[in-house]
């Protein structure tokens, strides 16, 4: 998802693998098998392109963390407890930027 989120426009499975073939080993049918996992669960949108399906997020980063801090929530009953338990763990300039940016709303 983040070389997605990073790409200026969408992209194919061989510019995700050769994307994420500079910093780990990883076959290009494993990204093809992801790629369309996540275009079958919602995460992506599949479009066609000259010659190959092409992918692009269906949300940015900020959306589909607010849905997973949110999904988790639930499964704890929304307890605010957990919420809290979370926020301490989250390194001292997190904290920060966290608190900046609730003050801004």
């Amino acid at each position: 998802m983040n070389c997605l989120w990073a790409a200026a426009a969408p992209m194919t499975v061989r510019e995700v693998h050769a994307e994420l073939s500079t910093t780990r080993q990883i076959a290009h049918t494993t990204v093809l098998t992801t790629l369309q996992r996540m275009a079958r669960k919602g995460l992506l949108h599949q479009q066609t392109g000259q010659r190959a399906f092409q992918y692009v997020p269906a949300t940015s980063r900020d959306e589909m963390f607010a849905e997973l801090l949110s999904d988790a929530l639930g499964v704890v009953g929304g307890d605010p407890g957990a919420f809290v338990r979370f926020i301490d763990e989250l390194a001292p300039a997190d904290r920060e930027a966290l608190r900046r940016a609730l003050d801004d709303e």
